[in-house]
């Protein structure tokens, strides 16, 4: 009960927004100051079934982990020229950085890849948690416990 408290406090996002190039650097680079964003560069065909799938995965991950902002944007909207090879691709920011850059989802899993799977582990797992609160003379960090196998 108190896991979900927690979550529940945290969560501001909740859906996956959509990216306009224009608005990138507001939406994603000065948001991150704030919060974990994560930006899907997804495919500009309907074919790439990697592309599609991290679609239905980003949705399920925004519904559950509200303390992180899901981006989706076409790859070649957001960057010129962006092969398609190359999609999807999965950017992780924070304090306006990138700070982990996926290129497909071979490394995790291809189109098996699942929520609870390897999705978690590469796309740095800190990112869903709450934020840490301090107390008196520690700080104590929220792990849910389906996490607990993560090192």
């Amino acid at each position: 009960m108190a896991e979900l408290s927690t979550i529940a406090s945290a969560s501001i996002f909740n859906q996956v927004y959509p990216l306009q190039k224009p608005d990138y650097s507001r939406d994603v680079t000065e948001a991150s100051n704030k919060a974990f964003v994560l930006v899907h560069l997804t495919s500009s065909l309907g074919t790439n079934t990697e592309s599609r799938l991290l679609t239905s995965l980003w949705r399920e991950m925004a519904r559950k982990f509200g303390n992180i902002k899901f981006c989706e944007i076409r790859a070649d909207m957001c960057i010129e020229g962006y092969p398609e090879r190359n999609t999807p691709t999965i950017l992780v920011y924070r304090e306006g950085d990138i700070k982990k850059q996926i290129v497909t989802l071979r490394e995790l899993g291809g189109e098996q890849t699942t929520v609870r799977g390897k999705l978690l582990r590469p796309v740095a797992w800190r990112c869903f948690l709450p934020p840490p609160t301090l107390a008196a003379d520690r700080i104590q960090i929220y792990r849910p416990s389906w996490l607990t196998s993560v090192p």
